[in-house]
């Protein structure tokens, strides 16, 4: 008796990965663009802001993960930094913080001084403040996003 690929393989769980994929990747939208810093600190849209931010940040918490940073790493956060903060004055600024209680943006300028020790850290190589700075950045968007999102 012939059985097709679809009999051999059970498509349940092929389907869950799917599915879970997908979701997955819908969670945060991409960006609608690639923004330059002068771009990003002229949008005050909230929502492209912070998926700019996510996107941004994903290779950095990906090399967080790592328990030894390499020369790489440093690169991505030297080049992620000055992007964060330029974020951040974008979500301080009155067009964007405004719509928001004041306590937004006290979160968007801890996220800025985060992102400052960050690029000062990475452009050192400077491993323990720039575990200290990303744990400050993920700290800053976890309070804010438990009381703004």
């Amino acid at each position: 008796m012939k059985r097709g690929l679809i009999s051999i393989l059970n498509p349940i769980p092929i389907l869950i990965l799917v599915l879970a994929a997908t979701l997955t990747a819908a969670c945060v939208p991409k960006p609608r663009m690639e923004y330059n810093k002068a771009q990003l600190l002229e949008l005050h849209k909230t929502k492209e802001l912070m998926r700019v931010l996510y996107h941004d940040l994903s290779p950095v918490w990906k090399s967080d993960k790592k328990s030894a940073y390499a020369a790489a790493d440093f690169k991505i956060m030297s080049h992620t930094a000055p992007r964060v903060l330029a974020i951040s004055q974008a979500l301080g600024s009155q067009k964007v913080a405004g719509k928001y209680p004041k306590e937004f943006a006290r979160h968007a300028a801890d996220l800025g001084k985060h992102a400052a020790a960050l690029q000062k850290a990475a452009a050192a190589a400077l491993e323990p403040p720039a575990r200290n700075a990303i744990k400050g950045i993920n700290a800053t968007c976890g309070s804010c996003h438990k009381k703004f999102k």
